[in-house]
C-alpha cells in the first residue's frame, strides 16, 4: 500500500491495529457504532472485520443489507462458508472474526442465527503450559529497576490484569498494607471485565500479594522516594514513569511493551495473562472452591454477597496463603518447602504409630499380667471350693 506522501508501507494487510480506525473503519458509521460500544481492543475488533469484508468481497454497509430481511440467512451462509476454505488471514484467527461479525451485525440491530458461524473451528491462541518458576525467576533477573520489578511481582501473583494493573492505586491496598503478611487488594467493578455493566454490575476483585511481592513493592516506592523525591500519597497509581515525565501513571500500552521487551530480554515465554492462570492453578493445588477462584479473579460468582465481609476476605486469605508454595519464586529454597513439610508430615505419623504401639504395648502387657494374676487367683479359690464340697459331702454321708 502506498501512503500520501509516495512511501510504501510495509503493512501485510494494508493497516496496522493503531491506523485502522483511521484510515478504513471511520469510513462506515455501522462499524464506529459497533466499536464506540466496546470498552477496548478497538482496532483489533476493527482488524477482524476488515478480514471479513476483504474475504466476502463486500464493506461493511453491503453486509449489513445482507440481513435487509431477518427471514433471509444469506449473511449466516457467507459466515458459514468461510469454515472450510484457505482465508488471506491465519486460520486461528477465523473464531475471532466470526465473533466480532456477529457483534458487528447485533450492535446495528440485525440479529444472526444462533447458530451462524458456529460450525468454526477453534485454535487457542496461546499454550497452556505455565510459566515454570526458573522462567518467572529470569523475568524478575531481566527488569532494570524496582519499578519494573514490582510489575513482574504483582503480575504473576497478584491475578490482575493487565487494564486493571494500569489503574492500580495504593488506595485499593487494605489499611496498613505494609504491616500484613499477605496484603489484601480490593478492586471496584469500573476496573475489572465489563467495566460494572450489565451482568458485570456490582462484581468486585478481592485479590492478595505473596510476602515476596510486598517486600518488592516496598523497595520500589522507597526508591522512587530516594531517586527522584517523589512524595507517595494513598490515591497514587502504583506503577509510574521513570523516565520521561516522571511520575506520571503508566497506561495499559506502556506497560503492555514494558512486558514484551521484559520478555525479550529473559528471553522466556510469559504475558501478563500468564500470571492470572499461575494464580488459578496455585489456588486449585490449595483446594480453594471455584467461586472463590472467580472471587480472586474478579470474575462473576453465582449467588455471591457484595461486597465481601471481613470474615470472608480472612477465610480467602487462608486459601491464598496455602497457594504460596506455587506463587513464591525469588527464594530456591521455596521450591522444596512442600515436599520438605509433606515428609515432615509422613514423619509425624509414623512418630504418632510407634507412639500408639508402645502405649497399647504397655497397656496389653499390664492387662495380661493382670488376667495371669487373675487366673492364680481364681484356680486358689476353685481350689478351697472343691475340698468345702468334699468335706460337706462327707457330713451329709454320715448323718
Amino acid at each position: 500500500m502506498i501512503s500520501n506522501n509516495g512511501v510504501q508501507k510495509n503493512l501485510k494487510y494494508g493497516f496496522s491495529e493503531r491506523t485502522i480506525i483511521e484510515e478504513w473503519a471511520k469510513k462506515y458509521e455501522p462499524v464506529m457504532n459497533y466499536l464506540g460500544k466496546l470498552n477496548s481492543r478497538q482496532g483489533n475488533v476493527a482488524m477482524s472485520l476488515y478480514h471479513f469484508c476483504n474475504y466476502s468481497g463486500l464493506n461493511p454497509n453491503q453486509l449489513l443489507e445482507l440481513k435487509k430481511d431477518y427471514n433471509s440467512l444469506d449473511a449466516e451462509h457467507l459466515l458459514d462458508s468461510m469454515a472450510n476454505v484457505k482465508v488471506p488471514f491465519p486460520e486461528k484467527r477465523k473464531w475471532h472474526v466470526v465473533m466480532c461479525v456477529r457483534g458487528f451485525f447485533r450492535a446495528n440491530y440485525r440479529q444472526l442465527q444462533a447458530e451462524a458461524g458456529r460450525s468454526m473451528p477453534y485454535i487457542q491462541n496461546e499454550s497452556h503450559i505455565l510459566p515454570s518458576k526458573q522462567k518467572r525467576l529470569a523475568l524478575f533477573k531481566a527488569c532494570r529497576n524496582p519499578r519494573d520489578q514490582a510489575l513482574v511481582m504483582l503480575g504473576s501473583t497478584s491475578a490482575l490484569a493487565l487494564e486493571t494493573l494500569s489503574k492500580l492505586r495504593f488506595s485499593h491496598f487494605e489499611e496498613n498494607w505494609q504491616n500484613q503478611e499477605i496484603p489484601h487488594i480490593s478492586l471496584p467493578s469500573d476496573l475489572l471485565k465489563g467495566h460494572g455493566k450489565g451482568k458485570y454490575r456490582g462484581v468486585r476483585q478481592e485479590t492478595f500479594i505473596t510476602p515476596e511481592a510486598k517486600k518488592i513493592v516496598i523497595e520500589y516506592r522507597q526508591w522512587m522516594e530516594t531517586t527522584f523525591g517523589h512524595k507517595w500519597s494513598e490515591d497514587d497509581y502504583v506503577f509510574l514513569s521513570v523516565k520521561r515525565n516522571i511520575g506520571e501513571p503508566l497506561t495499559r500500552r506502556m506497560l503492555s511493551k514494558k512486558a514484551t521487551v521484559l520478555q525479550q530480554r529473559a528471553t522466556v515465554d510469559f504475558t501478563l495473562h500468564d500470571g492470572r492462570r499461575i494464580v488459578q492453578t496455585a489456588l486449585e493445588n490449595a483446594g480453594c472452591p471455584n467461586n472463590w477462584i472467580k472471587k480472586v479473579k474478579g470474575r462473576k460468582c453465582s449467588g455471591e454477597e457484595a461486597p465481601y465481609s471481613k470474615p470472608l476476605i480472612e477465610q480467602l486469605r487462608e486459601k491464598y496463603q496455602a497457594a504460596l508454595i506455587d506463587l513464591e519464586f525469588l527464594s530456591e529454597s521455596n521450591v522444596n518447602i512442600k515436599k520438605l513439610n509433606d515428609l515432615e508430615s509422613k514423619i509425624g505419623e509414623k512418630d504418632q504409630v510407634i507412639e500408639s504401639l508402645v502405649k497399647n504395648g504397655s497397656e496389653l502387657k499390664e492387662k495380661m499380667q493382670k488376667m495371669e494374676g487373675s487366673r492364680e487367683g481364681l484356680e486358689a479359690l476353685l481350689s478351697r471350693v472343691l475340698e468345702l464340697e468334699k468335706k460337706l459331702g462327707r457330713g451329709d454321708e454320715k448323718a
